[in-house]
């Protein structure tokens, strides 16, 4: 009884390591970005630049250390 339980919350913390990894991931990507209504018309425009390969967060976000 008291494996199973083991086995059964390691699973859950398995699950739960895998969504936020995959949270972060997504999180950090223009899509998301998106799913904001306001945010629209700026991500069609970063859609149709040359800049398109680069995400947000490389110009969003703060530089590290700071």
């Amino acid at each position: 009884m008291k494996r199973k339980i083991l086995i059964a919350i390691g699973v859950l913390a398995l699950i739960f390591i895998v969504g936020l990894i995959f949270f972060f991931g997504f999180s950090t990507s223009p899509q998301f970005c998106r799913s904001c209504h306001i945010m629209e018309p700026y991500y069609k425009s970063w859609e149709a630049s040359k800049h398109n390969k680069v995400s947000c967060v490389d110009c969003h976000y703060p530089p590290s250390g700071t």
